[in-house]
């Protein structure tokens, strides 16, 4: 019987942690053009839809925090977890014709868990920022280029929603940055853990 985490519907203005790994563990990435082809369609495909806060893909797995756009309920869709559905499908069939492969590329159901604490969500940018760290593909989460945490750096226009995320630290690009420095000497993330 699927989890909570499968089962949480997914709620317009509502915010989210979504992730997911490949089936059986195995790989999702294998290169560069694989990292881009997926933020490409889902920039394409999701961010129309949704403020995104933060990311990061891993060569097994990819992290997401974002809320469902409150206006996208007037666009022609009722139900978002559809439309997550038919990006993985997307990306699913690229890549195998990309690998040579058959089968399921992700594990059957993708997580989502609501986030409904400030707190929480400043704790889990965090979380999926220091990804790589913490499992050993990086030592340093901010120069690793599959995260969000670049965005944040750069003026360039992204599928980040940085005005909002910047809210929850006071609009404070230093404190953002601080949180992040702070935490990375003597990381506590044991409460936040989730894949399992």
């Amino acid at each position: 019987m699927p989890s909570k985490k499968i089962k949480t519907p997914l709620t317009f203005d509502r915010y989210y942690h979504i992730y997911n790994r490949g089936n059986n563990r195995e790989n999702i990435f294998y290169k560069d053009e694989h990292y881009q082809f997926f933020i490409k369609k889902y920039t394409e495909m999701i961010h129309p839809y949704v403020n995104t806060y933060a990311y990061c893909l891993l060569p097994n797995h990819f992290h997401f925090l974002l809320k469902i756009d409150p206006f996208a309920s007037n666009i022609a869709f009722k139900q978002p977890s559809h439309l997550f559905r038919k990006f993985f499908q997307c990306y699913a069939i690229w890549f195998n014709k990309r690998q040579n492969r058959r089968g399921s590329l992700f594990t059957k159901y993708y997580r989502r868990i609501e986030i409904t604490n400030e707190d929480y969500l400043r704790r889990l940018i965090l979380y999926i920022h220091m990804n790589p760290v913490k499992h050993g593909i990086s030592q340093e989460f901010k120069t690793y280029p599959y995260s969000s945490f670049g965005s944040y750096l750069s003026f360039q226009p992204g599928i980040v929603s940085q005005t909002e995320t910047l809210s929850w630290f006071n609009d404070n690009m230093l404190e953002f940055l601080d949180f992040h420095d702070l935490s990375e000497e003597k990381p506590d993330l044991r409460d936040l853990i989730i894949e399992k």
